[in-house]
């Protein structure tokens, strides 16, 4: 599902992407990152930012981008992307869908994908439900397992529509569980 972004939205990314960076400044790595397969934080921040806003806009739910300084990181860890559930993993290749972590317990993981360099739209590829209860074997079992098994990938077929109803239907049974 395409969602065209306006240049203001773009606008917003880029800076409140910057301002991550520079939050993030002298920040280690995670241990599973390799800097030499990955883009600069100063184009994957903004991205990344993009991709949220698209989510939030096609599900039409309110939304503000986060920041915080590296030191609150530990305190906001399993704080949602977008709304209360809603986890949001950009791909950076096209044909290619969301990585899936542990911590994803419990949330709604869309996947999506900008497919130009000048970012006015962002294909939301649909979106997974990670039941709360999900453990490393069923990960094993629904997803690709990735570099040292300490990831997924979920094959963008396996993904359901991003629409809006598709949403909140899946969110509803995720909270009556």
């Amino acid at each position: 599902m395409l969602v065209d972004m306006n240049l203001v939205e773009i606008a917003i990314a880029n800076q409140y992407g910057l301002m991550r960076q520079l939050a993030n400044e002298g920040k280690s790595d995670k241990s599973y990152y390799d800097r030499k397969l990955m883009e600069s934080d100063r184009v994957a921040q903004p991205a990344a930012i993009l991709c949220e806003m698209a989510v939030a806009k096609l599900l039409n739910i309110y939304y503000v981008p986060t920041l915080w300084h590296s030191d609150q990181h530990q305190e906001k860890k399993f704080d949602a992307d977008v709304g209360l559930d809603i986890e949001v993993r950009r791909s950076r290749k096209k044909g290619v869908g969301p990585a899936i972590r542990p911590t994803d317990r419990g949330k709604i993981l869309f996947g999506c994908f900008i497919p130009c360099e000048e970012w006015r739209q962002v294909d939301v590829l649909g979106f997974v439900v990670i039941p709360p209860e999900a453990k490393r074997e069923d990960y094993n079992e629904w997803f690709e397992p990735q570099g040292n098994g300490d990831y997924w990938r979920c094959a963008p077929h396996n993904l359901t529509e991003a629409t809006k109803e598709n949403y909140e239907s899946y969110r509803n049974i995720l909270l009556t569980n």
